[in-house]
């Protein structure tokens, strides 16, 4: 429990951050990322699932980042560099150039009939990714891969095709 502690805490502290202070920042989601990658608490999706984390980490202090392979070979180099040796320096170094100053698209409410609050994708994959690690529900990354594309199917086919969909090791989002 107290390695969840800490990563409660990494994630608190990057909630912390005064968004203004970008170095601090990026040290505190490179911490984060280093703690969240030595857990490695999936059977598949551990990296999809910590930079999407580390995305919305980020989006939430008004940054951006993209970590992922196809949008720049160099980037995802370093980030594998990076977590694979648990080099938080060089994981700090890769935020720092990286961030980008993000904001927020405008919400459109495609259900008008609807005054439902929804959560914001940001809490949604924090508290779910918390609550794997502390309550150690792991059935959510066990589906099998024809399992998985079941389920991405009916959620895609559940909601509006103009909606973009963040998927976390069986956990999909729609924004």
């Amino acid at each position: 429990m107290q390695a969840i502690a800490f990563l409660d805490e990494n994630i608190n502290k990057t909630k912390a951050t005064d968004p203004k202070d970008k170095t601090t920042l990026a040290e505190n989601l490179a911490e984060t990322l280093d703690t969240l990658n030595y857990f490695h608490p999936f059977r598949e999706g551990n990296g999809r699932s910590q930079r999407l984390a580390m995305r919305l980490l980020a989006r939430e202090k008004g940054y951006d980042i993209d970590l992922n392979p196809p949008n720049s070979l160099v980037v995802y180099e370093q980030y594998m560099k990076g977590t694979i040796d648990g080099n938080v320096k060089l994981l700090t170094e890769l935020f720092d150039i990286c961030l980008e100053p993000w904001t927020k698209p405008m919400k459109t409410n495609a259900n008008p009939k609807s005054d439902e609050t929804q959560k914001e994708p940001e809490d949604i994959v924090t508290s779910a990714i918390t609550t794997v690690l502390k309550e150690g529900k792991m059935e959510i990354s066990e589906q099998s891969t024809e399992e998985s594309l079941k389920t991405k199917k009916q959620a895609q086919d559940s909601t509006d095709s103009s909606e973009i969909k963040y998927i976390v090791p069986n956990i999909y989002v729609a924004l």
